[in-house]
């Protein structure tokens, strides 16, 4: 039986990923010159975390107890 055949992931340039952004720029500031939104919405619909309430973290001591084990991990496979 033969392996399926790999996907190639698709590359981009950084150039590309800044005529992107662009071209959403220029998209957001029409939108706002027609008035279908406020600066608030824009803002909201941009923002990368909606509501910093969801990632609330709460046992400190865990969190930096798995940080440690995660980066203890990755540095034993980057020298295999």
């Amino acid at each position: 039986m033969k392996p399926a055949p790999r996907k190639r992931s698709k590359t981009i340039s950084v150039a590309a990923i800044r005529a992107m952004k662009a071209r959403d720029r220029v998209k957001d500031w029409e939108r706002l010159a027609r008035g279908e939104v406020t600066p608030e919405q824009l803002q909201d619909e941009n923002a990368i975390v909606r509501n910093a309430a969801e990632f609330r973290i709460v046992n400190w001591k865990e969190m930096f107890r798995h940080l440690h084990k995660m980066n203890q991990r990755h540095s034993r496979r980057s020298f295999k």
